[in-house]
């Protein structure tokens, strides 16, 4: 992990941890963001995270949210907008 990017705390520590790749995201997202905002987003969607779950189980959130080619035409080249950020992965 760089230097200054300081492991999550909970049970998602461990998997973090134990990912190379998991490391790499986190440490981007702290060097973009700062450990705070990450750290404050990583809780929102903790918290949030049954709801979302019980919801995509249901297909709200498939019908709910448009394709990002739809809202953002530059991503359209990208099966996951996340490669756009990290295009590495």
């Amino acid at each position: 992990m760089a230097k200054g990017a300081i492991p999550p705390s909970g049970p998602p520590a461990a998997a973090v941890a134990q990912s190379a790749e998991l490391q790499a995201d986190y440490t981007a997202l702290v060097a973009a963001h700062g450990r705070f905002s990450t750290e404050k987003a990583l809780q929102s969607a903790l918290q949030k995270r049954a709801e979302f779950t019980l919801a995509d189980e249901a297909g709200v959130v498939e019908a709910s949210v448009p394709r990002h080619a739809e809202l953002f035409a530059e991503l359209a080249a990208f099966d996951d907008p996340a490669d756009a950020l990290f295009p590495a992965r």
